[in-house]
């Protein structure tokens, strides 16, 4: 599964992006899933002699697949591509994690949203990261085969910088740093259609009326 993440970076250039970008999202990952596991059903059956395949003199790719090794080295780069996966996790889970925990009492869904299932997504979602970033971290061996050349880091390389990130903000940057904001107003976003714009205040995706009323009186 990879891919959900594009229509983020297409939503500044397409038309009713609060409705489309989600869309397309959901849209990704229920096809891409389902073709996905087309494709690999196609290739459980057609593969029948794993060894044989193994064997094959074309080396089918192997050679290519090998220059991904000259970053780091079989341990290093292992590591390098559970932190991508867990980073991705960790930063497409926050804002989830949130809004059924934090923010589900007060938080208004935008034009294009899940409805009902919203909430049960949310939990299964955040309980699906749950499971597979300890899966990430987990080596490949373990008992008397596991050695510090088949160790797996990931929990070094990404919760080290992590922990330290935490430290650093709990003991000083909190007491400065003030997070990103906002330069846009209402007037400046447009959500769908003309109707939906009177309804939403888009600026911290927060529907909000009483915010329209107030711009448009001034």
């Amino acid at each position: 599964m990879s891919g959900y993440d594009s229509p983020f970076h297409l939503s500044e250039e397409c038309s009713n992006a609060s409705v489309a970008a989600p869309r397309a999202i959901v849209m990704t990952s229920t096809f891409g899933g389902l073709i996905g596991w087309l494709f690999m059903l196609a290739i459980a059956y057609t593969t029948v002699d794993l060894d044989e395949i193994s064997a094959d003199p074309q080396g089918l790719g192997q050679p290519f697949l090998f220059l991904l090794l000259m970053f780091a080295g079989d341990t290093a780069i292992g590591a390098i591509f559970s932190v991508g996966g867990i980073s991705g996790f960790v930063s497409f889970t926050m804002p989830t994690l949130l809004k059924i925990t934090y923010a589900r009492s007060f938080f208004k869904p935008g034009p294009w949203n899940l409805g009902r299932w919203s909430q049960p997504i949310g939990y299964v979602s955040v309980a699906f990261v749950t499971v597979m970033i300890p899966i990430l971290c987990f080596p490949t061996v373990r008992g008397k085969d596991l050695t510090p050349d088949q160790m797996n880091w990931t929990v070094l390389v990404y919760f080290g910088p992590m922990l330290m990130a935490l430290i650093w903000f709990l003991v000083d940057a909190h007491k400065w740093y003030e997070g990103p904001k906002s330069n846009l107003d209402p007037g400046d976003l447009q959500v769908g259609s003309v109707e939906e714009d009177e309804k939403y205040d888009v600026i911290l995706g927060v529907a909000s009326n009483e915010n329209t009323e107030k711009s448009e009186k001034s």
